[in-house]
């Protein structure tokens, strides 16, 4: 699954954000999964659990901008 709404086969489109309340869809970033005891990976589309889907501005949207300008010259060549 990607973290970045819109990218990719299967990607966030609902987040915890200023849209919450009518499933509509931002460009952004989403967090990260949420570590469930006993340490189970989760990962619910759900637009109320703000620390699983929340938008956030640092780290994951951080990387992801940085490795797509890293890679589109790579594959930009003729």
């Amino acid at each position: 699954m990607s973290f970045v709404s819109g990218v990719g086969s299967e990607s966030a489109l609902v987040a915890y954000g200023v849209n919450r309340a009518d499933w509509s869809h931002i460009p952004g970033v989403i967090s990260d999964t949420a570590l469930i005891r006993p340490d189970l990976s989760e990962l619910k589309i759900w637009r109320y659990f703000w620390q699983q889907t929340e938008y956030v501005m640092g780290g994951g949207a951080t990387n992801s901008m940085f490795l797509a300008l890293a890679a589109d010259p790579w594959y930009s060549k003729k």
